[in-house]
């Protein structure tokens, strides 16, 4: 991954990967898809680790940059507080606008 428009693809896909599952989630939770006990029991295995993802993944690509190591913690952190308040408002939208 030496591309920085490939590192930032997949930074980008991985923070909003929260998002992605989460309205998934919210439209088969809604839909006539039969639930069963492996639907029930696959859901927080599946949010769990689109969190780690998202968590992870972009720190990880921001820390092997290139750059003053003051640099890579303010952006890891900014990145964070994104992810912070991406899940804020996916909790109103998923969880209290139903």
């Amino acid at each position: 991954m030496r591309s920085l428009s490939i590192r930032s693809l997949v930074g980008v896909i991985a923070l909003l990967l929260p998002a992605a599952v989460a309205f998934l989630c919210k439209y088969l939770d809604r839909s006539k898809f039969q639930h069963d006990a492996t639907y029930k029991a696959l859901i927080p295995a599946v949010v769990c680790g689109s969190l780690v993802l998202a968590v992870a993944v972009p720190a990880v690509l921001v820390m092997s940059a290139r750059m003053p190591l003051i640099y890579r913690i303010v952006i890891t952190m900014g990145v964070w507080l994104l992810l912070a308040v991406e899940l804020y408002w996916l909790f109103f939208a998923v969880v209290v606008a139903r």
